[in-house]
């Protein structure tokens, strides 16, 4: 036979002969029962003080209206706010105190592997080859070349590819948006301060292939120069 006593204030039970088992238990499931118990209670008390929301409805229909339904809805929301609010504030407090625990905890802790605390900045070397000043040089090809210079617009590979061009006689035009270099075994017909005219071969993008261009002009200052790559 199992028999339970469920009391707000505390009570001493004495029992004659063996028990096989016995315990307190701080939290049990008849807080649920209380409260609903006393919800309803505070329902009936309400409803008894004050009128219908509307009488003229429900003597016509036997249905109560909208209003009156929610009226009686929000009186509920409110009775099972208030009876559960003890309960609510224990679990509330307990859950903000093992968060300000783990927090502090979270700032010191290491590692479970290490006796000491953290640190601020973690330890760490980094390798020689990231600390080299001159950039490694580029042994692509040609079309390799075009490609990455194309293809990465306003990335460092597109400076780095760029350099390389001019490093083998290429010359970027700013106005054709072309690569141009001087034709081999080809003397200049004219050449002058602001200006110089000739044979020269140009990467056309578009159909990716190189055309000669036979007594073209080319304007100095319509040159884009030689660029200067990033010092890490």
């Amino acid at each position: 036979m199992t028999i339970s006593d469920f009391t707000w204030y505390g009570a001493t039970v004495e029992m004659d002969g063996a028990t096989e088992t016995y315990y307190t238990a701080d939290e049990t499931s008849m807080v649920s029962y209380v409260n609903v118990h006393v919800v309803r209670d505070a329902r009936r008390n309400r409803s008894k003080a004050s009128p219908s929301v509307s009488e003229s409805s429900q003597i016509k229909t036997g249905v109560p209206c909208r209003s009156e339904r929610l009226a009686k809805y929000n009186q509920y929301h409110d009775s099972s706010r208030f009876c559960l609010v003890n309960k609510f504030n224990r679990k509330e407090l307990r859950g903000k105190f093992l968060v300000n625990m783990l927090l502090s905890l979270c700032s010191r802790f290491g590692s479970p592997w290490s006796d000491e605390p953290a640190k601020d900045d973690p330890e760490f070397i980094v390798p020689q080859c990231y600390y080299a000043k001159q950039p490694p040089s580029l042994y692509f090809q040609l079309d390799t070349l075009f490609y990455i210079f194309y293809s990465m617009p306003k990335e460092e590979a597109q400076l780095y590819a760029a350099n390389e061009l001019h490093n083998r006689g290429w010359f970027y035009h700013r106005e054709q948006r072309q690569w141009f270099m001087r034709a081999a075994n080809m003397e200049l017909l004219v050449k002058t301060n602001t200006y110089e005219r000739g044979s020269y071969i140009s990467f056309d993008p578009n159909t990716w292939e190189t055309i000669p261009k036979d007594n073209f002009v080319v304007h100095y200052d319509l040159v884009e120069k030689k660029p200067a790559l990033p010092q890490h």
